[in-house]
């Protein structure tokens, strides 16, 4: 689970989110479960709580996204801003949630100081651009979906990336 005390409380619809993926959590029979914090180190705060050992490729994603967040101002030399702050918690939720569904996103830094999550494989797309402000704009294609609505919540964005990893 994403644990973030200050989004949460900045956001209380998340924490609905948070509660509902906690009802299908596995059952232990002994003793309880030892539930692990790891820092992602991208926010302040903004740790994964698990009780298996993290998933290979979201601590690949982390990686990535620690490349992201190292780069500056005009990091294309075009006038690009650095990735903001603001746009790692949704990114990671989006990419946690593909890798339970379906697989891994290609992790791109936007010129506006976002982060760019793409799928891509045979004749289907999916992008979705987490931008500073937490929205979040959508491309598909290939996929048996409405166009999509942009800019869309984080909560449209998973539901569209949940549509997509099952075509």
């Amino acid at each position: 689970m994403l644990v973030d005390k200050n989004y949460t409380d900045a956001h209380p619809e998340h924490r609905i989110l948070d509660r509902h993926r906690m009802q299908g959590t596995p059952k232990f029979v002994g003793e309880a479960p030892v539930v692990k914090s790891i820092a992602t180190g991208l926010a302040p705060g903004l740790n994964l709580e698990t009780t298996i050992p993290a998933n290979p490729k979201i601590v690949a994603a982390i990686t990535r996204l620690h490349e992201i967040k190292e780069l500056h101002a005009n990091w294309d030399s075009y006038g690009s801003q650095a990735v903001s702050a603001t746009s790692f918690r949704p990114a990671l939720e989006l990419i946690i949630e593909a890798v339970h569904r379906c697989k891994e996103p290609s992790i791109v830094p936007l010129a506006e100081g976002g982060i760019g999550l793409r799928w891509e494989e045979a004749g289907k797309a999916l992008e979705l651009d987490v931008q500073v402000d937490e929205a979040v704009e959508a491309y598909a294609e290939g996929v048996e979906i409405d166009e999509p609505v942009n800019p869309m919540s984080i909560k449209e964005a998973m539901e569209l990336l949940v549509r997509y990893c099952r075509t």
